[in-house]
């Protein structure tokens, strides 16, 4: 009878100390209110959250960003640095492995690690004038140190209202979707469909759908429903390739009030071009010599979801996604090319217990 494999078991304990008095938030510090008026099952965002972060980081309806907690020093507006600066961390106390170390003779043991900090987040967020806001985010993880979500946003552009806003930064696609990339209630998964990058992660400009990357991004909504259209310059800000990818975000409110205010559907998708350069090389044998030639991918990414909030504790999320690559394996200008069309569907609840 083969040994049952247990492939990874984590454990994690999550000691919560937050109240009113005690939270941890930029924001609720800045505005003296509790983490729950902007949060459902943490750290999912719930109506006013949504609204708070579409507005720039202003309170829904207002343009703040000029004043609120600010002290007016010659003229300029000032703001605290504790009502712009927050710190997050992410711990696996016990994990447990089997079968996961390879030993000299070439068996495998199985291995247990304690004390393991995953990353810690030094984020900088919040308003910093009227109507212009930043984000950013510095990881530092074990052996590195990277930027990962970080924007300026410019919002209320045609006056008070709704309708026009802009992005600049590391953003994704995925932001506005009713399954988001951004505020997951749970890690990323391994084969998660989310995470999916364009030619198997081969290529040289390979991107994942609910990643963020180098964009300029337009949005407006209303209380009926929010429109994010958005150009990625690829992989990276220095391009190696002269294509851009396009993504687009359409939203519908199911409720804007009541039990299940907040609830959303919604369909996004993101569409582009991976390539890869083949360098030049010499066959030994035969001495022909194959000339530098760049492969080229297109790939699309598409996918309905449903978000369903109930009271001031419940979300639930579902999406289903579908994409497809014309040239997976980035096989050379006139070689035959491997089309990989794949799907997937994922599903999340979770519930907020109690403020602690």
């Amino acid at each position: 009878m083969k040994k049952l494999m247990l492939m990874s078991v984590v454990t994690v304990l999550l000691i919560g100390m937050a109240s009113d008095s005690l939270a941890l938030s930029q924001w609720t510090r800045k505005y003296g209110v509790s983490c729950k008026t902007c949060h459902t099952a943490f750290p999912r965002l719930n109506a006013y959250g949504d609204a708070f972060a579409q507005n720039g980081y202003q309170l829904p309806g207002s343009e703040d960003g000029d004043d609120e907690k600010k002290k007016k020093i010659e003229g300029v507006n000032i703001g605290q640095v504790e009502d712009i600066f927050g710190v997050r961390m992410s711990f696996t106390p016990i994990s447990f492995k089997t079968a996961s170390l390879k030993q000299a003779d070439g068996t495998f043991k199985d291995t247990l690690d304690v004390g393991k900090i995953d990353w810690i987040q030094l984020f900088v967020g919040g308003s910093i004038m009227k109507n212009v806001s930043i984000f950013v985010e510095t990881e530092i993880g074990e052996s590195d140190i990277h930027l990962n979500w970080f924007h300026m946003g410019f919002n209320n552009l045609l006056g008070m209202g709704t309708y026009a806003n802009v992005r600049i930064g590391r953003i994704s696609a995925m932001n506005w979707h009713a399954m988001t990339g951004r505020l997951r209630a749970i890690p990323p998964v391994a084969n998660q469909v989310f995470g999916y990058r364009s030619s198997n992660g081969k290529g040289d400009d390979s991107v994942a759908i609910a990643s963020p990357y180098p964009a300029v991004e337009y949005y407006g909504y209303n209380d009926y429903g929010l429109l994010a259209v958005g150009v990625q310059n690829g992989a990276k800000a220095t391009d190696p390739n002269d294509e851009k990818n396009v993504y687009a975000v359409l939203k519908y409110w199911l409720a804007n009030k009541g039990s299940f205010d907040g609830s959303s559907i919604s369909v996004g998708g993101l569409t582009g071009t991976d390539t890869k350069l083949n360098a030049v090389s010499t066959n030994a044998t035969t001495g022909v010599v194959t000339p530098a030639s760049e492969s080229e991918n297109k790939f699309d990414r598409v996918g309905p979801a449903l978000n369903i909030r109930y009271g001031s504790g419940t979300d639930f999320q579902v999406a289903y996604f579908t994409g497809s690559d014309d040239n997976w394996k980035l096989a050379k200008p006139g070689a035959a090319k491997t089309e990989v069309d794949f799907d997937g569907l994922s599903a999340i609840i979770g519930q907020w217990l109690s403020e602690k």
